[in-house]
């Protein structure tokens, strides 16, 4: 393989070669990704839920494996599927309970690729892959601190040494959006293909590492997949709290497994005992914490996703009625349905979503659709989902008044939704540490206070 130094200029676009995504190498008995994929969803669904598979849990599966077939994504996922495994199983890595919209997916939580039940908290598929979006889906990787290079080792070992590499990353003139004033390596993105990357892209050697020359921005498109590992200082502390518990007490824990419900951890986070605790513990979260009467983990990740701005107007309104100082009110009766564990309160894009399908017909393509032109303010499509809207809504019996109420309101906060698959995930990394301090206080100020 030959070697450039990095470009000063914006190096000639790529043009896609074909298809790059390696294939996953299947063991005995199973002629094709599909088929193997299969397999191991139901026997991770069979472990999760029991030998008798509820029916909505193998409808789902059947569901999300009929798309990804349609796909040709099935290599894609036991690729992750076999990273992730090895990363916790062959190098002890605590990987995180998930990242963004891959937690929407119920095959990755079979999988072990997530942490967190979809089906339990309203994520949804097509927030993540939809039969109408043709480009490969993200399924990023938080990992403990320094774990980026071990796993990209193993995946060259398994895939090919120059068929797996890091990417570069530029920082760009400002003058010049096409001239570059410096380069590095990207914190976490990886590049993976079929044939070898220099096929599809330059290669350069950045501070000893082998990387693209094209950024993460443009490198699918010259036919090679990316995937983020990303590395979390956070995951280092807790898996060393972990190991010293087990040192001292002789106490394994399965962090993943913790229920949520634990009452004692509920009540921490309640009185705001949150140091330590990442992204909890802010003064101004800590007493938005206080004025919250007997938080559930629900209620914790509607606030994560609300903290920020713009939605964070929208708390003190969020605490009153989940206080029961005011009154929840429902344009339409039916909206209660999945609005209700939010108190009334549109949080989620998962939410629009569901209320488009549920008042006005939508499929599930058009209401991703819809919420993607709302949340981006295209207003040529929004004016057409719109019209959908109230004819949908007319049709199934609403006065029209009411609709232009409901689809106003849509309209107006759309833009403020959050992705409910990631707050639920990270939400469950903070419940995790909390857990720990709680139980094991000990342990948990050793490593911290340690922790540079």
């Amino acid at each position: 393989m030959n070697y450039i130094i990095p470009p000063t200029t914006c190096p000639e676009l790529p043009k896609k070669i074909a298809p790059a995504l390696p294939n996953y190498p299947l063991p005995e008995g199973y002629e094709n990704a599909n088929a193997y994929l299969e397999y191991l969803a139901f026997q991770g669904a069979t472990k999760l839920y029991g030998s008798s598979i509820p029916e909505e849990v193998v409808g789902r599966l059947q569901f999300e494996l009929d798309i990804i077939k349609e796909k040709n994504f099935a290599d894609y996922f036991l690729i992750i599927e076999d990273m992730v495994r090895i990363a916790r199983e062959g190098f002890n890595i605590l990987v995180g309970p998930g990242r963004g919209s891959s937690a929407g997916s119920l095959i990755c939580y079979c999988l072990g690729i997530t942490k967190v039940d979809p089906l339990k908290h309203d994520l949804l598929f097509e927030r993540f892959l939809s039969p109408e979006r043709n480009v490969m889906p993200d399924i990023d990787i938080d990992c403990e601190q320094g774990s980026m290079d071990i796993i990209v080792d193993y995946l060259k070992e398994r895939y090919g040494e120059t068929n797996v590499s890091y990417i570069i990353t530029y920082n760009h003139a400002r003058d010049n959006e096409r001239t570059f004033i410096s380069h590095g390596i990207h914190a976490c993105g990886v590049a993976m293909s079929k044939l070898p990357l220099s096929y599809y892209t330059p290669m350069a050697i950045v501070d000893g590492k082998v990387v693209t020359v094209y950024d993460g921005h443009i490198i699918e498109d010259a036919g090679p997949i990316k995937i983020d590992i990303l590395d979390w200082d956070m995951l280092t502390q807790m898996h060393k709290i972990i190991d010293l518990i087990k040192q001292k007490k002789q106490i394994s824990i399965d962090i993943d497994s913790i229920d949520t419900n634990d009452q004692s951890t509920l009540e921490a986070f309640a009185n705001g005992e949150t140091n330590g605790v990442t992204q909890f513990s802010s003064n101004s979260i800590k007493k938005i914490l206080l004025s919250m009467k007997s938080p559930k983990f629900e209620d914790l990740c509607t606030l994560n996703a609300m903290y920020r701005p713009g939605p964070m107007d929208f708390i003190p309104d969020y605490i009153s009625r989940k206080n029961g100082d005011s009154a929840i009110k429902y344009q339409l009766p039916i909206m209660e349905k999945y609005l209700k564990q939010t108190h009334g309160v549109m949080v989620y894009q998962e939410q629009l979503m569901l209320l488009l399908r549920l008042i006005a017909n939508f499929t599930r393509a058009e209401s991703d659709d819809c919420r993607k032109a709302i949340g981006k303010r295209k207003k040529d499509k929004v004016d057409v989902f719109h019209t959908k809207f109230i004819d949908g809504g007319i049709s199934n019996g609403y006065d029209k008044c009411v609709l232009e109420e409901v689809w106003n309101k849509m309209d107006k906060d759309g833009v403020y939704l959050f992705n409910k698959s990631h707050t639920v995930c990270y939400t469950f990394l903070a419940f995790q540490m909390m857990y720990l301090k709680v139980h094991f206080p000990d342990e948990f100020y050793m490593v911290i206070s340690n922790t540079k």
